[in-house]
């Protein structure tokens, strides 16, 4: 289970990440890396 102050880090990553991805796809960034990186992140994050 997560806790309040994991989850408010979370949401403060996840709309920063928003941002990112945002301006990669702005950017004809690949896709896919960032697909890559997301996931990595998402799993080595503890949960």
């Amino acid at each position: 289970m997560v806790d309040l102050k994991t989850l408010v880090g979370l949401m403060r990553f996840g709309s920063a990440r928003m941002g990112l991805s945002i301006g990669l796809l702005h950017s004809n960034f690949s896709t896919n890396w960032h697909k890559e990186v997301v996931l990595t992140v998402i799993l080595a994050s503890p949960s």
